[in-house]
């Protein structure tokens, strides 16, 4: 998971690093194995290292020199691309086998645009460039990853977490956005916080910050780019078989990329389609995969599909039991780490007692099954079912 802090003076007046290390310190939840503090001209960075690939002390950040300073959360799937298509293009000598590094020279020799475009995987990051006295703060495509920031006087400071910048600045609720939140504007907005001035960087964009005002948004990608007229019209004359067996390639290929890592991983699993079909590939990559799941006890519970699951594909699981009672118990809890109030995603409630469960059992990175629905319309589907025996009345003018 990691986690990501920073200043940058405006005014040319060297940020307080004790501020960046307390903001640091503030999320050491999201990244146990190192914290590391650097500085150079306008700028001060921190992170939280939460290892699982190049476990050795050489991919800590801050990464970098006085020149270029990285500080990145995420993961970049083809990472081992990107590597060799470096040492082929720059004769670039790798010191780690992080994905940390080959993310710090993809900027240094392809510049922001040409490398975000490049890149596949859950991120964000600073990146300081000191020749040109900018940092850039990006976001992966779909906003997985977090990134928030906020302009206060000459200076710029962004985090992984709200309460970072909160547990330094004097944050006012916007009152507005307060009273929507209760209709879960909070959790749909991918831009704006319930804190005046203070925003998120849109999924899809970076920002460019530096002494000439404020900082500069530009979207490098956006959804609708995905979708292709021309192979459209080719999957559509070809048979159900064959855009199952493109699709069957397609997915297969994503699963293997994610389980790229240096310590052990895991999955979570409810007993739908996804997150069962995920676990059944990523089994046949990897012999030794932990199954964690969340039985919520009573009429909805999911865990009989659990075992029978688990079963077949011979791997163990383990249950973290939540009882109803436990939902007002663990609200606030949920809240304090979503930083935001829960209002449509209450599933987050009974997932961050998964989330533990799989860390105090040695599991740093999981699958998961999130976005099936999204991606094939079921929700949709599911919705027009409620109403199903309404839809089926006769009609009258």
């Amino acid at each position: 998971m990691c986690g990501i802090a920073g200043i940058y003076s405006q005014n040319g007046t060297p940020p307080n690093s004790n501020i960046v290390r307390s903001m640091g310190q503030t999320m050491t939840h999201r990244g146990p194995d190192n914290f590391g503090l650097s500085t150079s001209g306008r700028v001060a960075m921190s992170h939280n290292r939460l290892s699982h690939l190049d476990l050795s002390n050489a991919a800590n950040q801050p990464f970098g020199d006085q020149d270029h300073l990285l500080s990145y959360s995420g993961e970049i799937y083809n990472f081992k691309e990107i590597r060799s298509r470096l040492q082929d293009e720059f004769g670039i000598v790798f010191t780690t086998t992080s994905d940390t590094e080959v993310l710090y020279h993809a900027l240094i020799e392809y510049g922001i645009e040409k490398c975000l475009k490049a890149l596949q995987g859950m991120f964000a990051f600073g990146f300081y460039d000191k020749s040109r006295d900018t940092v850039f703060l990006a976001r992966d495509r779909l906003g997985i990853k977090p990134l928030y920031y906020l302009e206060s006087g000459s200076e710029v400071y962004w985090s992984s977490e709200i309460k970072a910048i909160a547990q330094t600045l004097d944050l006012a609720p916007d009152p507005i956005r307060t009273f929507l939140a209760v209709n879960n504007m909070g959790e749909k907005s991918t831009e704006y916080t319930l804190f005046k001035g203070l925003r998120s960087v849109k999924p899809g964009t970076y920002l460019e910050i530096n002494a000439h005002g404020q900082p500069k948004s530009t979207t490098y990608y956006d959804v609708l780019e995905d979708f292709d007229s021309d192979l459209h019209r080719s999957l559509s004359k070809q048979s159900a078989g064959s855009v199952v067996a493109h699709f069957d390639d397609l997915f297969n290929d994503s699963i293997k990329r994610m389980l790229v890592s240096d310590a052990p991983v895991g999955a979570f699993v409810s007993g739908g389609i996804d997150s069962s079909l995920v676990s059944a590939i990523a089994t046949n990559c990897s012999a030794d995969l932990k199954l964690f799941t969340a039985n919520v006890v009573g009429k909805y519970s999911e865990f009989d599909d659990v075992k029978v699951l688990a079963k077949h594909l011979h791997q163990e699981v383990f249950e973290y039991k939540f009882e109803p009672q436990m939902m007002l118990r663990d609200w606030a809890h949920a809240t304090y780490h979503y930083d935001c109030p829960i209002v449509i995603h209450v599933n987050a409630i009974p997932f961050a007692g998964v989330a533990q469960l799989a860390r105090d059992n040695g599991i740093k990175a999981v699958l998961t099954g999130e976005g099936a629905d999204e991606l094939f319309l079921g929700y949709p589907a599911l919705l027009a079912r409620r109403y199903e025996k309404l839809l089926r009345l006769p009609a009258r003018q």
